[in-house]
């Protein structure tokens, strides 16, 4: 009964955080010279349903990235919460790549019709729009957050299977991929049928920069690979079960 109410408590804050930012979002939303204020107000709706539920991010390696312009993240995806975990903890105007489906849900939506994208993932000619899309907002001085693995893994945190996109774009604009590891969101609040959410201090974990300005089109899978690699030692580290 405990973790019932705990849950409700949840999703209430879930919607008052969107009561309380997201009317003056939509205006915000509507110019790109605004999109940082919006940003400010997504960090404002990340504060509102974490802190009365006892979550908070503990992040590790902000030094990493002192120094970089322009840069591509690529997090592993394992929870509904690495969006509010995201703008809690990762430097930069962020604009994140999710399913299209995002885009549906009303008002959240919006973001993904403008300082977000969202992308028909099984549709080939509208991934590759959503890239070129993606391309210009790094060019505008946002700062991307592709999840590799494209959609929760149904074993998570275990990693999923990656995809080539965020690689393939981070060479061709010459830029570094971060990679990101948050190993206990699923912890937190599984992708199940059952659904729980736990309390927790969660652990964001930014590693060194990957430079790619002297890598080909021909090496995206080898830096993938390298990528998940990094972030799979990671996940193993907080989550032995998966070793």
């Amino acid at each position: 009964m405990l973790r019932y109410l705990y849950l409700v408590w949840g999703t209430l804050w879930v919607f008052i955080g969107f009561l309380v930012t997201m009317p003056i979002n939509m205006v915000f939303l509507s110019f790109k010279r605004t999109y940082p204020i919006a940003h400010l107000l997504r960090i404002l709706w990340a504060c509102i349903i974490f802190l009365p539920c006892g979550l908070w991010v503990n992040v590790k390696g902000k030094e990493n990235l002192k120094g970089l312009g322009n840069f591509i993240y690529t997090p592993n995806h394992s929870s509904y919460i690495d969006i509010p975990t995201c703008a809690l903890a990762l430097p930069g105007i962020l604009s994140f790549m999710a399913k299209h489906e995002l885009a549906n849900i009303p008002i959240f939506g919006y973001f993904f019709k403008t300082i977000d994208l969202g992308v028909k993932r099984r549709e080939r000619r509208d991934a590759y729009k959503a890239f070129i899309k993606m391309g210009d907002k790094l060019e505008e001085g946002q700062k991307p957050i592709i999840f590799p693995e494209g959609t929760i893994p149904s074993n998570a945190p275990k990693l999923g299977n990656f995809k080539l996109g965020a690689f393939k774009m981070a060479i061709e604009k010459g830029v570094p991929i971060v990679p990101v590891s948050m190993p206990k969101n699923s912890y937190c609040f599984p992708d199940k049928k059952k659904i729980v959410l736990r309390h927790a201090i969660l652990p964001v974990i930014i590693h060194r920069p990957i430079p790619t300005a002297n890598l080909k089109a021909e090496d995206a899978p080898a830096l993938m690979q390298q990528v998940y690699n990094i972030i799979e030692k990671e996940l193993k580290h907080h989550n032995p079960e998966i070793a």
